[in-house]
């Protein structure tokens, strides 16, 4: 038979895994013909049918401070063609820990996007990376 205190204890358990699963967080940055309009309609549509939502950026996404809770239950990536490439490292890692990934418009990295003085722009890709890319000598995620 379970004590009070147990039972409390297995409640609060319950409630943080719950709210874990209702967090979503959502990537919003000034890529290249990223709709923050759609971006903020997608999360208002979320926020009412009762999740807990959260902007983040590439720079935050790749910030090896922050960890899979923080970013919590649902990572949501719009305009995913122009996710840049940095982020590949952290997103695997975090769908490898069992976070669930939605990717929306678009392959995700169709696009070579870097950040130059601050802001993320298109790039035409090098034959050398463009040789890589395909050749499926990048790593896969």
């Amino acid at each position: 038979m379970l004590t009070d205190i147990m039972r409390l204890k297995n409640i609060n358990i319950a409630k943080t895994n719950m709210f874990y699963k209702k967090t979503v967080s959502v990537l919003c940055d000034n890529r290249p013909e990223f709709n923050m309009f759609e971006a903020e309609r997608l999360c208002d549509f979320l926020r009412e049918n009762g999740y807990y939502v959260k902007t983040i950026s590439t720079e935050e996404l790749v910030d090896n401070r922050i960890c899979k809770d923080e970013i919590g239950g649902i990572l949501i990536i719009p305009h995913a063609s122009s996710v840049p490439a940095v982020s590949a490292g952290k997103i695997k890692k975090y769908w490898e820990q069992g976070g669930i990934v939605l990717v929306l418009g678009g392959v995700l990295f169709a696009k070579y996007i870097a950040s130059v003085d601050g802001k993320w722009k298109e790039l035409p890709l090098t034959d050398q990376e463009f040789d890589a890319a395909y050749s499926g000598k990048t790593e896969p995620i």
